[in-house]
């Protein structure tokens, strides 16, 4: 909060996974900065038992969410901008793995660097068993 008031002029983001995620959102709310979660649960309940604007949280508020995940769901609604993605992992737990999130991110959203920076081989071990091309060029690799 301080920080924000003594360099007005810069544009502050906070973010966080799973319950970072939820803290990150109620900061956002508190102090009118852009949030990023990943599979963060639902804060609106808590907002409200912190009289925060529950509007702010529609507002600046992103959670990307991958399908299967339990988490974004176990804490209340989600009255921020949900954003789902596919999860390559098995339903449940696995797909609340940050690393698993990422991975989805950079194979669906690419990455902007020239050339392209590929995806760490061990880094998204879920997607090499739902790819086994991908497995293929990994194997040499590891």
């Amino acid at each position: 909060k301080n920080r924000t008031q003594v360099e007005p002029h810069r544009i502050y983001y906070v973010s966080g996974h799973s319950l970072g995620g939820g803290i990150a959102g109620l900061v956002a709310a508190e102090l009118g900065i852009p949030s990023v979660g990943l599979s963060a649960p639902g804060v609106s309940t808590t907002a409200e038992l912190l009289q925060l604007e529950t509007a702010r949280l529609q507002a600046l508020v992103v959670n990307v969410i991958p399908e299967t995940d339990p988490i974004p769901g176990a804490g209340g609604p989600q009255k921020c901008v949900a954003l789902p993605i596919g999860c390559v992992a098995p339903p449940g737990p696995a797909c609340h793995r940050v690393f698993n999130t990422v991975c989805e991110l950079l194979d669906e959203c690419g990455d902007e660097s020239d050339p392209p920076r590929p995806i760490p081989c061990t880094f998204c071990p879920a997607k090499l068993e739902s790819q086994p091309s991908l497995a293929k060029q990994c194997a040499g690799k590891r």
